[in-house]
């Protein structure tokens, strides 16, 4: 178990077997055989890597932060990852999961505390095809077919590489994002340049990827002004968005 500043510890890092969290590997096991046909080929390949991130923070703004903070890094090292898969002429099947468990804040806040990070990654990243799947502590929802969803034991982020033929069905609340996945193209861009110089700190735990460096890293980002700056940012492009809709509508 590893500790930094920010209340946040490191229980696992990458694990490619599911861990034992609050009968996460039962839920896995339900979504895998009922919704997702990706999963058992990932785990297989070992392509799949799980991460489990807590904090007794009671701080429903920290922890936003280090929700966005782990995306962010692990977001990187997939990108990483699948250029490497492509030099070797391999078609990935990359995804890191990063599980969240924050005990002493209300389950009731869960939603909220998942929803402006994955916004603010999905706006980030779809340029370069990198996808977000947000999964909060007790969601009753229903599949895009109607089937009720599995209830998740945990908050979760599941961070993949797109699959075009089937991903346009997430975009339904973001439809001005659709031509950045259809185009979605990853020359290495740093896709917050307009924030944050990090890349050099991140190329070097991208090719050594370690619990103590991804602490350190999520320990520096987790206590700067990275996210409430990105935050903000997204919060105007959806108002511009909705906006236009709005006006598109009159």
């Amino acid at each position: 178990m590893i500790f930094h500043k920010g209340n946040m510890n490191v229980l696992e890092f990458r694990s490619k077997n599911i861990p034992n969290v609050s009968g996460f590997r039962k839920y896995i096991a339900e979504v895998s055989s009922r919704f997702c046909p990706y999963i058992d080929p990932s785990m297989l390949k070992e392509e799949m890597a799980y991460t489990v991130v807590s904090s007794d923070t009671e701080d429903k703004l920290l922890a936003e932060r280090i929700v966005f903070t782990s995306g962010y890094i692990m977001s990187e090292l997939l990108r990483h990852q699948r250029r490497i898969a492509n030099l070797k002429q391999r078609p990935p099947l990359l995804c890191e999961n990063v599980i969240f468990l924050f005990p002493r804040i209300d389950d009731a806040l869960s939603k909220e505390i998942l929803a402006w990070p994955h916004w603010v990654l999905k706006c980030r990243y779809t340029q370069v095809g990198v996808l977000f799947g947000k999964f909060w502590k007790g969601a009753v929802e229903q599949g895009k077919n109607g089937r009720d969803l599995p209830i998740p034991p945990c908050n979760l982020f599941s961070i993949r590489e797109n699959v075009r033929a089937r991903d346009p069905k997430f975009f339904e609340k973001a439809e001005w994002l659709l031509p950045s996945l259809e185009s979605a193209n990853d020359v290495n861009q740093n896709v917050f340049n307009d924030l944050i110089v990090y890349q050099d700190t991140l190329g070097a735990f991208c090719a050594e990827p370690t619990s103590s460096s991804f602490d350190g890293i999520s320990g520096a980002l987790t206590q700067s002004n990275f996210y409430a700056k990105a935050k903000e940012l997204s919060k105007q492009e959806l108002a511009k968005h909705k906006q236009n809709e709005n006006n598109a509508k009159n």
